[in-house]
């Protein structure tokens, strides 16, 4: 491997690295944060349908439950388009997409049924 792409690499990573601590502070309050952190999840609730909650779990691998009126209604899968991203940045994606454009998220996920 040649110096210039050793340094890229190098640079990359530390870019994400301290990407990671600001993306979270910009995302989150302090009390969902800690929430986060002592749950491993994020509860959302739907600007779109009453009584919905999307709970978005910092895992990446797992399903993203869908409850309504405190049933679980279906669960949605969703993917970053590539493999290698930190779990937080995952995550952030997640939240950040269903927050800020609920519409899209919904179209992009897949929907499995209950």
């Amino acid at each position: 491997m040649n110096k210039m792409k050793v340094t890229f690499l190098m640079l990359n990573q530390k870019l994400r690295q301290d990407a990671k601590p600001r993306a979270k502070e910009l995302a989150l309050s302090v009390s969902q944060y800690e929430s986060v952190l002592r749950e491993g999840c994020l509860r959302i609730k739907s600007k779109l349908y009453p009584d919905r909650v999307y709970t978005v779990w910092v895992n990446p691998h797992t399903l993203i439950p869908v409850t309504q009126n405190g049933k679980e209604v279906e669960r949605l899968c969703v993917k970053m388009a590539e493999e290698g991203y930190p779990k937080w940045d995952i995550f952030l994606a997640k939240v950040l997409l269903l927050k800020t454009d609920e519409h899209q998220f919904l179209r992009t996920a897949n929907h499995i049924c209950k």
